[in-house]
């Protein structure tokens, strides 16, 4: 694994636990949508996070990016 990809997936990992952090104590819809800081917080996260994916994707076009949801 490249160096770079292996960043990217680091930073990924890191910033989708930031954003369990951030949720931590806004359990429902109502609460978030109150708090801008937290909203702020977490649309950055999934910006990083959307950044270091189209990078990867990048590096390594043929790679196979899924959900586990």
């Amino acid at each position: 694994m490249q160096h770079d990809l292996r960043k990217y997936l680091t930073d990924i990992k890191l910033h989708i636990d930031y954003i369990e952090d951030f949720l931590a104590g806004n359990e429902d819809f109502a609460q978030y949508e109150k708090n801008l800081i937290v909203q702020y917080a977490v649309e950055r996260a999934l910006g990083i996070i959307g950044e270091a994916v189209n990078q990867i994707r990048k590096l390594e076009p043929d790679i196979a990016i899924t959900s586990i949801l």
